[in-house]
């Protein structure tokens, strides 16, 4: 499996402003090469370009967390918790792999949750690949997800956790937040994979801001003219972030606006909900690849 990653924030920063990621957090790990990239990892890159890619081969995890911006108001970074889960999920699958006690995506989660003591919460969607077995084993909590493309149509995707509109199930600490969802709620998911399929792992900002169909047919059109999986999830979060700034345009978050009691109103008076949902984008694209050798790049 080759992945590429692309992480867009929502908010650039200012002259003499140090970089950040934002709220979410991503990790690409592979265990032939016992290596593993981050959100931390990759944020010496961003001195030229506040935004950050990252390529691996032969990869065996992947994941990525929306870290809860309500956490802000009290004064926490939203975003830490979301990086220190990822980091801390990853590298609890790339140590067990292929020992007698491996874990799995939704085990790598309760052990992350467990030992992971800093405020907040973030949703998650982690999965794992066997190159072996083609095995896909996945774990999805909140609004994050995936979907996997076989010959242009969708044969698996994740379905969002919501407690309701704008609300998704999330992570934390037990210990300082026991109001917290647990990892055991996460769904599950299972299937093998063939070659030439098509993953998209990604945060909501990218699921609210660019319908289905249209994620399908640009990663689809960009992998098969020759795009890397790096710039397949670039263009994939360069429209979803175009789309976000766009207040005429019909997206995801603008239909799911339309169906709840605080928006009729407005359909009353004979307005229509347009527009995206300003959000920091993360974006996975990976391929199944015959033979793949363990390449970091």
């Amino acid at each position: 499996l080759n992945a590429g990653a692309f992480v867009r924030p929502k908010v650039l920063p200012g002259l003499g402003q140090q970089p950040n990621l934002g709220e979410d957090a991503f990790f690409l790990a592979s265990l032939g090469r016992k290596t593993m990239l981050t959100s931390k990892t990759q944020m010496g890159k961003m001195d030229k370009t506040p935004y950050v890619s990252a390529s691996l081969q032969d990869v065996s995890a992947v994941g990525v967390a929306d870290g809860v911006g309500g956490w802000r108001e009290a004064g926490i970074d939203p975003g830490e918790y979301s990086k220190q889960l990822m980091y801390v999920t990853g590298e609890a699958l790339l140590l067990t792999d292929g020992a007698q006690n491996s874990l799995g995506p939704q085990d790598a989660m309760k052990f992350a949750q467990a030992t992971t003591q800093v405020p907040g919460t973030t949703t998650a969607s982690v999965f794992s690949f066997n190159k072996s077995t083609l095995a896909f084993n996945a774990a999805n909590l909140g609004d994050s997800g995936f979907l996997i493309i076989r010959k242009g149509e969708i044969v698996l995707q994740s379905e969002p956790q919501l407690h309701e509109f704008n609300m998704p199930f999330q992570l934390g600490s037990l210990e300082l937040d026991p109001t917290s969802n647990t990892a055991e709620e996460a769904d599950v998911y299972t299937t093998k994979l063939k070659s030439g399929d098509i993953l998209v792992l990604a945060t909501d900002g990218l699921f609210d801001n660019l319908h289905t169909e249209d994620i399908v047919k640009t990663v689809t059109t960009q992998l098969r003219d020759g795009a890397k999986p790096a710039k397949a999830a670039r263009i994939l979060a360069d429209r979803a972030f175009s789309n976000s700034m766009d207040k005429k345009i019909t997206t995801p978050w603008s239909k799911a606006m339309s169906t709840e009691m605080f928006s009729r109103w407005k359909r009353v008076f004979g307005k229509r909900i347009r527009g995206g949902k300003r959000d920091d984008i993360t974006v996975i694209v990976g391929v199944v690849v015959a033979d793949a050798q363990p390449k970091l790049r």
